[in-house]
């Protein structure tokens, strides 16, 4: 946990964010950078340090995507997020629920 925690906290957000921008022709890097980043969602005592970081806009983005794979990860990882009370207000003032209800 310390090793996501560093991640969060140092350029780890940033890679992915760079990574998420990458146009249709490197799909599988943008579904890498996806599948971290959903998986960051899980842990219960980072996932803040996530949404403050970017982390919940980012996978808005990502489930704005075409690709339905994309848009199952995002929706189950922002669906984590709402697990931890203190991403209550983010969750709300993003776009992630009409995004979510829109897939």
């Amino acid at each position: 946990k310390e090793m996501r925690l560093a991640f969060v906290l140092g350029n780890g957000l940033r890679l992915i964010e760079g990574a998420l921008n990458r146009g249709a022709e490197e799909e599988q890097q943008v579904k890498q950078a996806g599948w971290i980043l959903a998986s960051l969602a899980v842990d219960m005592k980072i996932s803040r340090y996530v949404v403050d970081g970017g982390g919940l806009r980012m996978l808005v983005e990502y489930a704005e995507r075409e690709n339905v794979l994309f848009q199952e990860e995002a929706a189950w990882a922002i669906a984590n997020f709402s697990s931890n009370e203190a991403n209550a207000i983010p969750l709300l003032e993003s776009n992630a629920l009409p995004t979510l209800l829109d897939l």
